[in-house]
């Protein structure tokens, strides 16, 4: 076994000590290579071929900016087969804008470009795929099929640009990997620290997703599934209604997962109580209200999973169930849908950071949002998302065509009004 450490003229003595720990620690650690070099790529490379020579079975790559237990090579090692897990890494974590994240990656159904995923099973090994190389654990028979399938002098790691992306040597050695049909794999249970002006580890990450966590919610049938559906393409894990569903919030146990942001309209009676940024969805009001009215969601037997949605909402709200009962139900289920607006509606406006109306889901309405929660995307990447994720996410099918004058002369005044306010004609 041989520890290689790239370097661009500096090694952080946190992991120096980490290294000196290790080589006491694991009697399989048979010696060190290092090299020096601006250019990481060449520098990797250059450490793979004096590997090679030296007829030891397995690299171990460690970053000068990384910290780590005493135990982590003979825990790699410890999972770490030459056929079935050939290339095995430790749980990294860097910083992305304001953003503390994994490396583990998944490729986007673009086929060309990641996501970060958020959330995995703890303490153990799971299948990538791409990861960072800042802990690598590498069997020589990888690396020799890699020589003899890719062009020198660059076989195992470079930058590249994939379809106008840019590409790190990281990713790009992965990808190597995977087409010739071996797998990428991470312990989870495996942390490393990322030292950098603070450090980036699985502890600091916890801690970073528990202060910025995000709810995107609005009234019900106004596309707070397709917004989730575009932040999770972009590498935001967001769930629907996950966290705020019909079953937690009628119990009142609300428990969040290891994960980003939550879609659900049930969430809005919560937000007083919750800590993190707040997504508005609005969609046009008289949409929504031929939406509500259309899918039965004010019938009697409406249910989802043993919670009465509109029953349930009433109690939020203060609406009365029994209001408007003079008039025949399809009306009534029109009227109801309006007061269900309004009063959803004023619940959420004041805890609202951002507000974007789901027509007008565009590349800058998604930047806005992604900025809000400290990250960045490539307009590139938006805009493929916006076109592949489907707006019609969630739909029922059973919607209402539903004008001003269907309204009752009480409700239609402040429906108005709230159509204004939010750019609406």
């Amino acid at each position: 076994m041989l520890l290689a450490f790239p370097d661009a003229g500096q090694v952080q003595t946190a992991s120096a000590v980490s290294m000196i720990a290790a080589a006491l620690h694991s009697p399989s650690l048979r010696g060190v290579i290092n090299r020096s070099s601006p250019r990481v790529p060449a520098a990797r490379n250059y450490l793979v071929q004096e590997f090679l020579a030296s007829g030891m079975d397995w690299l171990w790559f460690v970053d000068t900016d990384m910290q780590f237990p005493a135990d982590t090579l003979d825990r790699l090692l410890s999972v770490a087969d030459p056929q079935t897990r050939p290339v095995v890494g430790g749980l990294c974590f860097s910083l992305k804008g304001r953003e503390i994240c994994s490396t583990l990656m998944q490729k986007n159904a673009d086929g060309a470009s990641y996501s970060i995923a958020i959330g995995w099973p703890l303490n153990d090994v799971i299948e990538v795929d791409a990861t960072g190389a800042a802990c690598l654990l590498i069997h020589r028979g990888v690396l020799e099929r890699m020589r003899d399938a890719f062009p020198g002098p660059n076989h195992w790691f470079a930058d590249e640009v994939h379809d106008g992306m840019d590409i790190g040597h990281d990713v790009v050695f992965c990808e190597r990997v995977k087409s010739l049909g071996y797998p990428v794999c991470v312990h989870t249970g495996v942390g490393i620290g990322h030292l950098k002006v603070e450090q980036y580890d699985f502890p600091s990450y916890v801690r970073w997703v528990t202060r910025n966590r995000f709810l995107v919610t609005g009234t019900g049938r106004c596309g707070l599934g397709y917004v989730a559906a575009v932040l999770s393409s972009l590498g935001l894990a967001t769930g629907y209604q996950e966290v705020y569903g019909p079953d937690s919030v009628q119990r009142g146990e609300i428990r969040w997962r290891p994960a980003r942001g939550d879609a659900s309209w049930l969430a809005a009676p919560f937000l007083p109580h919750f800590i993190g940024d707040v997504i508005q969805v609005v969609r046009h009001p008289l949409a929504v209200i031929g939406s509500l009215a259309g899918s039965g969601f004010f019938a009697p037997a409406s249910s989802d999973r043993g919670c009465d949605p509109a029953a349930w909402a009433a109690r939020m709200s203060g609406l009365d169930p029994d209001a408007y009962a003079r008039l025949d139900v399809p009306a009534r289920n029109v009227a109801l849908a309006a007061a269900h607006l309004l009063r959803w509606t004023a619940m959420i406006e004041r805890y609202a950071r951002v507000r974007v109306r789901v027509e007008d889901l565009d590349v800058p309405a998604v930047t806005a949002i992604l900025e809000r929660l400290g990250v960045t995307r490539e307009a590139d990447r938006i805009a493929g998302v916006l076109a592949a994720v489907p707006r019609h996410i969630n739909e029922t099918g059973a919607r209402r065509h539903v004008a001003w004058s269907d309204l009752p002369v009480d409700l239609e005044p402040e429906v108005r009004r709230l159509a204004d306010a939010y750019g609406y004609r």
